[in-house]
């Protein structure tokens, strides 16, 4: 097996990393970082996607797509800790599982070439998380960091569609051709 290291949000993984799972959802225990003063928001939940491509003895690409929330880097203002805020910041965690979801779809639908193979794995995983952080962002600016009701609710709504959409996708493991 062959690691290909893919740039994007990478980190160790162990305990101080949650991965996303059906029905796990975040608590206020898991934002052990420290509240970053004068951002103008009451919390930040950091997560990503982390692709781990390897050549398997069939000719093949194994990909482990996963998506993950880190907890030293996540915070929250105690003082704003409220279940409105954490929904929100659970609704960061599965746009996150969305766009590893469409990852994996578009990874299993790409057939690679062993040429130039790291520059192409790079350019799918750039394109689906490039189109996670405007997703991300949109996120923020149309729910207002949770303080519009209707617009949370639509986004809510919007994500749980998304990730039944995708539910085939859902496992962390897909396989793509490779040529020669």
């Amino acid at each position: 097996t062959c690691a290909l290291p893919i740039s994007g949000w990478e980190e160790s993984r162990h305990s101080s990393q949650l991965e996303w799972r059906e029905g796990n959802l975040l608590t206020w225990n898991d934002f052990k970082g420290k509240p970053e003063p004068h951002t103008g928001v009451d919390a930040l939940s950091s997560c990503g996607i982390i692709c781990d491509p390897s050549l398997t003895g069939d000719g093949r690409i194994e990909f482990r797509v996963s998506c993950y929330f880190s907890r030293p880097h996540s915070w929250v203002d105690q003082k704003d800790a409220s279940q409105k805020l954490l929904t929100h910041e659970q609704g960061h965690f599965d746009i996150g599982e969305l766009y590893a979801r469409k990852l994996r779809r578009k990874l299993a639908n790409t057939t690679f070439r062993s040429k130039n193979l790291n520059q192409h794995i790079q350019s799918v995983y750039d394109e689906v998380f490039n189109e996670y952080r405007m997703a991300q962002a949109r996120y923020d600016r149309e729910s207002k960091h949770s303080t519009s009701l209707k617009a949370q609710l639509i986004w809510e709504d919007w994500i749980e569609e998304r990730l039944e959409d995708y539910k085939q996708w859902e496992g962390l493991y897909v396989s793509s051709a490779l040529r020669r």
